[in-house]
């Protein structure tokens, strides 16, 4: 049987003077490793689009390995996925994200089993190979006439435990047809049919929208609000399907993973204002 280890880590900050207009960095890490190849999947927000960060995996006996290098767009915000040779993540103890030029200065850190001094002794720092059998990966293109406020940044490139199935898609049309439909926007940039759904509908689910639902701000928005919402892009764009979660907009708030806060209203949302932290899948 071929091992299998999943890490989810949230990654807090660490290092001042990275933050994004007065907001601290907030983030996400998941690794994944299987028969020898490892995965790793980082979404990160409010950082300083300015420097270029290194993403590091680090073990308690003060060794690490640079897996990648890291950008994040001119609003703070940033996404890769990444894979690299390991025969285990057990090792494991920490990720940071280091900014470029310095050794230790990490905005960003996540720790497997609770914070320890890594600084103090991290100076084996070596660069992981890419693995033998990488096939280079594609990247979705974003139509020009989509609006940028709905496509922050890219989409995670193609991961076999995370694209979208049939089944999915299947799912997705007993949906439209059975649920309740809603137009939870006054304004939006595509032709979007949208219904309520519940926390517990069974949905074959890609792996990383699983984890972002099970978050506990998902959990406590449904019990206030009592409802989610999935919408299905029906224009003649690439179609990509859509999960909202109800909230009220706070600017503080960092629900990592999901990719804007669009309010109900026509306008830009203010604090306290109604409206859905919406997920993206294509």
């Amino acid at each position: 049987m071929q091992q299998y280890t999943r890490i989810i880590m949230p990654l807090t900050n660490e290092t001042k003077g990275y933050e994004y207009k007065g907001r601290k960095p907030a983030g996400r890490c998941l690794l994944e490793s299987r028969a020898g190849l490892g995965k790793l999947m980082l979404w990160v927000q409010d950082l300083k689009p300015e420097t270029l960060y290194h993403v590091h995996m680090i073990f308690k006996s003060g060794g690490g390995l640079k897996l990648c290098s890291l950008t994040v767009n001119e609003k703070g915000r940033g996404e890769l996925s990444h894979s690299f040779n390991t025969e285990s993540l057990e090792d494991c103890a920490a990720v940071a994200v280091i900014a470029s030029g310095t050794k230790t200065s990490a905005p960003l850190c996540g720790y497997r089993e609770g914070s320890f001094p890594w600084r103090n002794s991290y100076n084996l720092i070596k660069e992981e190979p890419p693995p033998k059998e990488e096939a280079p990966e594609e990247k979705e293109e974003i139509p020009e006439e989509e609006e940028e406020e709905e496509t922050p940044y890219e989409p995670l490139p193609p991961d076999p435990e995370n694209t979208l199935t049939d089944a999915f898609k299947k799912e997705v049309e007993g949906l439209l047809k059975s649920h309740t439909r809603m137009q939870p926007f006054q304004k939006q940039s595509r032709d979007v049919i949208w219904v309520r759904i519940s926390l517990d509908e069974d949905l074959s689910l890609p792996n990383y929208i699983c984890d972002l639902l099970s978050d506990p701000f998902v959990e406590e928005a449904y019990n206030q609000y009592s409802h989610l919402i999935l919408g299905k892009a029906v224009d003649a764009g690439p179609t990509r399907y859509y999960i909202g979660v109800p909230a009220l907009y706070e600017a503080t708030d960092k629900i990592v993973g999901f990719r804007q806060f669009k309010g109900s209203g026509d306008a830009e949302p203010t604090a306290g204002d109604y409206g859905y932290w919406l997920i993206f899948m294509s």
